[in-house]
C-alpha cells in the first residue's frame, strides 16, 4: 500500500483520483488549496504527491517549493489541464517527477504510484492527524478486491479518461453486475433464429438530442434497407435505442441494463466522448462490440481497442485541417478556442494545440462552458481578451450557436470554425441569419450530393424508412455505420458471433460504401481518414468548399460591424 496525497481545487477530479487509488488498496488524503496542503504536509509523511499546478492563492509550484523546504526528497508529480509551460519547467527543474496532462489515464496514474519510492518513517506516521483532512473513503473489502484488480487492468483501456466520482461508483457497481452475469453470457447474446438485436445509447432528449436522433435515423435506414433484401442469413436486424441525455452516468446505467437483459449483440451509434469513455470498462468485460460511435476521440483509437470500430476520422485529424486551412488559406495568426469543459472538449483542445505546436504557434485565448448548458458569456469575455482572428469551437450545437450569436453582437470580426460533432444542421437552424459564413468540418460526404452512389443509396433508404426525415450529415454517418455492419455480417460464412464480426471488419475489407471506402486492419480500428470543409450559406443550407478562400470570396466568412 502506498500513501498518496492529492492536491487539486477541482473537488470532483481529486475525489475521482482518490476513489481509483483507494479501490486499488492505496491510502489517500486530499487537500483543495496550497495552504491547506502545506499544513497537512507538515504533519504527515507521504510517499507520492499529486499536485495541480493551478491552485487558488498559492499555486501548485509555489506549494511544491515549500514542500521541498520541509522534505527535500519529497516525490511530487505535477498535474495540469492548461498550457503553463514556464511554471511546469520551474517545478521539473527543481526536482518534480514530471507532469501529468489532464485528462490522464488510470493506467498512467497507477504507474506513477507504483514507481514511488518508500519514504522513511512513512509507516510510523500513517495515522498522524488523518481525521483533519482525510475524506471518508474506504479500502474495498475482500469481495471487492478482485474488481479492484480488474479496474486497474481496465486503466490501459481508458486512455485520456479518469471517471468522475459518481461515474466510478457506477462502474464499480456495474462491474459486479457484469461478473454476476458472466455465466448467463456463455452463449452469444442478442442473436436468435430470426433476428439480431443492436443497442444504441445516445442523447435522444436535451440540448444534444439532434445528434442521437440523427444517428438513429441513419442506422434504422440502413437496417430497413437490409431487411427489405432478406436481412442477414434470414435474420432481421433490429435496433433498441436508450436515451442517456448526453450524461455519462446515464450511459453507464443504460449499458448495464443492456448487459443485464442479455439481449444485445453489439452497440452501435453512441454519441459523445465522455459518454462513450464511461462505458469502455463495461463493454470490455462483456466482450460487447461498439460500432460507429459519434466521436473522434483519440482515446478510442490509441491505444488500439479491438472492440471499438470507428467509422469517422479523428478529432486530431479535424483540428489539423482547421488550423491548416486557417493559416494557409487566410493567413490567420491569432487563433482562440471555445470548448466544452470535459473529455470531449479537452480532446479537441489537445488536437488544436498539437496542430499549432507544429507551426510554432500558441492559442491567443480560450473559453469553456459546461456540458448540457448554454452559459457561454464568461467564455466569450475570456476569448475577446486575445483579439482572435479565428475561433475554433469544440462543442454541441446549442452552446456553439449561442456563443457565435453573442460574439456577432460584440462585433467580433473573426472566422468561426466548428468541429463535426456540433450537429451541422441543428447549428445552422439555431444560428439563423448569424450562421452565414460559419465553417464546419465534416467527416462524411455532403448528404445532398446524389452523384455519389453512397449518398444516392442513403437518400433512397432514408426516404423509405422515414419519409418525413431530411438528409443530414449526422444521419448519413449513422447510415454509414449501419451499412458497414450489414456488409460485415454478410461476409461471415457460417455462425454469426461477436468475434466473427470484429474479425471480419478487421480482415475482410476494404468496404466500398459507394464512393467512400472504409479500411481496417488487425491493428487499426478507424475506417476513414477523410475530412471535408463546409460553410453555412445565408439561407441556412451548406456549401461544400475546398478552401476557406471560397468562403471569404463570398464575403461571408468575416462579418463587418454593420452586418448585424
Amino acid at each position: 500500500m502506498t500513501r498518496v496525497f492529492v492536491i487539486d481545487d477541482d473537488h470532483d477530479h481529486a475525489e475521482s483520483i482518490a476513489d481509483v487509488l483507494m479501490t486499488c488498496g492505496h491510502d489517500v488524503e486530499l487537500a483543495f488549496s496550497g495552504e491547506a496542503a502545506l499544513d497537512r504536509f507538515c504533519e504527515a509523511n507521504f510517499e507520492i504527491v499529486f499536485m495541480d499546478v493551478k491552485l487558488p492563492g498559492m499555486n501548485g509550484v509555489e506549494t511544491f517549493f515549500e514542500f521541498k523546504k520541509i522534505r527535500p526528497g519529497a516525490q511530487v508529480m505535477m498535474m495540469t489541464g492548461f498550457s503553463l509551460e514556464q511554471l511546469i519547467a520551474q517545478a521539473v527543474d527543481n526536482g518534480a517527477l514530471g507532469v501529468l496532462r489532464k485528462p490522464f489515464s488510470i493506467d498512467n496514474l497507477l504507474k506513477v504510484v507504483g514507481q514511488a519510492r518508500p519514504r522513511d518513517g512513512a509507516a510510523a506516521d500513517k495515522n498522524l492527524g488523518a481525521a483533519a483532512s482525510r475524506r471518508s473513503l474506504q479500502v474495498p473489502n475482500r469481495r471487492q478486491q478482485p474488481i479492484a484488480r480488474k479496474l486497474a487492468s481496465w486503466g490501459a483501456r481508458l486512455s485520456g479518461f479518469i471517471p468522475s466520482r459518481r461515474q466510478f461508483a457506477g462502474i464499480l457497481g456495474c462491474a459486479l453486475l457484469v461478473l454476476a452475469c458472466a455465466a448467463a453470457q456463455a452463449e452469444e447474446s442478442g442473436i436468435s433464429a430470426d433476428r439480431i438485436v443492436f443497442g444504441q445509447i445516445a442523447a435522444l432528449t436535451g440540448p444534444a438530442a439532434a445528434l442521437g436522433t440523427g444517428m438513429r435515423e441513419g442506422i434504422l435506414a440502413a437496417f430497413a434497407e437490409a431487411n427489405a433484401a432478406g436481412g442477414v442469413q434470414g435474420r432481421e436486424l433490429t435496433l433498441v435505442s436508450l436515451d442517456d441525455g448526453y450524461e455519462p452516468n446515464n450511459t453507464i446505467s443504460a449499458t448495464s441494463k443492456l448487459i443485464r437483459d442479455n439481449n444485445t449483440f453489439a452497440l452501435i451509434g453512441s454519441v459523445g466522448t465522455p459518454t462513450t469513455n464511461a462505458i469502455l470498462p463495461l463493454i470490455a468485460e462483456a466482450g460487447l462490440p461498439l460500432i460507429g460511435p459519434f466521436t473522434g476521440s483519440e482515446g478510442l483509437r490509441n491505444p488500439f481497442n479491438p472492440l471499438v470500430v470507428n467509422v469517422r476520422a479523428s478529432y486530431f485529424q479535424e483540428t489539423e485541417i482547421m488550423v491548416e486551412r486557417l493559416t494557409k488559406d487566410l493567413g490567420v495568426t491569432r487563433i482562440a478556442i471555445f470548448y466544452q469543459d470535459d473529455s470531449f472538449g479537452r480532446a479537441g483542445l489537445a488536437g488544436v494545440q498539437r496542430a499549432l505546436d507544429r507551426r510554432g504557434m500558441k492559442l491567443v485565448s480560450e473559453g469553456t462552458y459546461q456540458r448540457n448548458t448554454t452559459v457561454v458569456r464568461g467564455a466569450l469575455t475570456d476569448i475577446l481578451k486575445g483579439r482572435p482572428e479565428a475561433v475554433i469551437l469544440i462543442g454541441a450545437y446549442a452552446p456553439c450557436a449561442e456563443f457565435i450569436k453573442l460574439a456577432r453582437q460584440q462585433k467580433l470580426d473573426a472566422a468561426f470554425v466548428n468541429i463535426s460533432f456540433v450537429g451541422p444542421e441543428a447549428l445552422a437552424k439555431d444560428l439563423g441569419p448569424d450562421g452565414a459564413g460559419v465553417v464546419v468540418t465534416q467527416v462524411v460526404p455532403y448528404p445532398e450530393d446524389a452523384s455519389m452512389p453512397l449518398v444516392a443509396d442513403y437518400q433512397k433508404a432514408l426516404k423509405a424508412a422515414s419519409p418525413q426525415a431530411k438528409p443530414s450529415f449526422v444521419s448519413l454517418e449513422g447510415y454509414m455505420a449501419g451499412r458497414l455492419t450489414v456488409m460485415a455480417l454478410r461476409k461471415i460464412p457460417e455462425n454469426i458471433t461477436r468475434k466473427a464480426l470484429l474479425q471480419t471488419i478487421a480482415a475482410a475489407g476494404p468496404f466500398d460504401l459507394g464512393g467512400l471506402t472504409l479500411s481496417f486492419s488487425p491493428s487499426n480500428n478507424q475506417g476513414s481518414n477523410q475530412v471535408f470543409l463546409t460553410a453555412i450559406k445565408s439561407d441556412g443550407s451548406f456549401n461544400p468548399v475546398a478552401s476557406l478562400k471560397e468562403v471569404k470570396a463570398l464575403g461571408s466568412l468575416f462579418r463587418t460591424e454593420g452586418s448585424n
